[in-house]
């Protein structure tokens, strides 16, 4: 990390940089980032007028945009030895946890992240001290607690329960009066629910379509979380933004999700690593049912790609803590895919 000094620009030269905008790397600009950590300007070497700007000698490395991840959750309690410990701290603690969270985000490269449910309101007060510039973070995008049914998907990890379309109407009106930038809801079941299945069904039309029209009409996009293609056909018409996992799309949804503009954020890591899971110490049944979703994921992945569907990229993974050692592979992996 670079130092931004309030009263003095950056110049960082030496990097070879990629831009984003083709496959090449460039040997021969530098990038001039102005008092408040702004890109200023971008120019072949030498030829920026710098002035009194401190002068950051990058040679070996490499500069590029910073990252953006999709699906974030800093204060995450799976199932499990790690997740327990989590799980049981108090709003302080929980918080000091996010905030470290944060930084190590920070630090991996992610400049912006996108939560998709916390804990107790605490993602508010995080944001606001990273906006503050009293917390080290990135910036911020969050959807306050995520919205299930009675026992649905994330309940134990603090979604909020509603049933009936006038309930779940009330919950997307509290997340945004809290300050969610989108809403998110659990219309299936997942990895994560001992008691359900990745295909179970979990709201009902109405109630999908309350939560889809409430949020629009206060301005805010609705992500969903969801594993079967027909929950999601369902999702889909009536109105739905972006969908998280889709652990079993059929071509014909992806398909209808290129046609409506719908976006898939595919967390592919989340049923494809073992060491991870190892690492949290989950129980036999949630490695099993992660793992068995694997091949069946890839290929809701490879049947976006061919529909020409919108895929951001999203880690579902806790940034690793000193106690727990080195990231597994696949959650390094991630990291990169997550770059590419």
């Amino acid at each position: 990390m670079i130092a931004i000094d309030q009263d003095r620009r950056i110049l960082l030269t030496g990097a070879r940089i990629f831009d984003g905008r083709s496959d090449r790397l460039h040997d021969d600009l530098d990038v001039l980032v102005d008092a408040e950590g702004r890109i200023a300007a971008v120019g072949a070497t030498g030829t920026l007028d710098a002035g009194d700007a401190r002068v950051v000698d990058l040679s070996g490395r490499v500069l590029s945009p910073g990252l953006i991840n999709m699906h974030v959750h800093l204060g995450l309690a799976l199932p499990g030895t790690a997740g327990a410990a989590i799980a049981s701290k108090g709003d302080p603690d929980l918080l000091l946890v996010m905030a470290d969270s944060a930084r190590r985000t920070l630090h991996a490269g992610v400049t912006t992240a996108r939560l998709v449910g916390e804990s107790r309101y605490l993602d508010f007060a995080l944001r606001r001290g990273i906006d503050a510039g009293i917390v080290a973070g990135p910036r911020l995008y969050t959807a306050g607690h995520a919205l299930c049914c009675t026992g649905g998907h994330g309940w134990e990890s603090d979604a909020l329960e509603g049933d009936g379309a006038d309930d779940l109407r009330r919950l997307t009106r509290l997340q945004i009066r809290h300050g969610a930038d989108l809403i998110k809801v659990c219309i299936s079941g997942g990895i994560a629910g001992e008691h359900e299945q990745i295909d179970t069904p979990q709201l009902t039309d109405d109630e999908m379509a309350a939560v889809i029209q409430t949020a629009h009409d206060w301005g805010r996009k609705v992500t969903a979380h969801v594993g079967p293609s027909e929950t999601l056909r369902r999702a889909i018409e009536l109105g739905l933004d972006c969908v998280e996992h889709g652990y079993e799309l059929t071509r014909e949804v992806t398909d209808l999700m290129s046609e409506r503009g719908v976006w898939y954020v595919p967390t592919i890591t989340v049923s494809r690593c073992e060491e991870f899971f190892d690492a949290q110490g989950v129980p036999a049944w949630m490695k099993e049912r992660a793992l068995g979703a694997g091949p069946r994921h890839w290929e809701s992945l490879e049947n976006a790609i061919a529909s020409g569907v919108r895929i951001a990229m999203g880690t579902d993974m806790p940034r690793p803590r000193p106690s727990t050692g080195r990231p597994p592979r696949c959650a390094r992996w991630s990291s990169w895919w997550t770059r590419a």
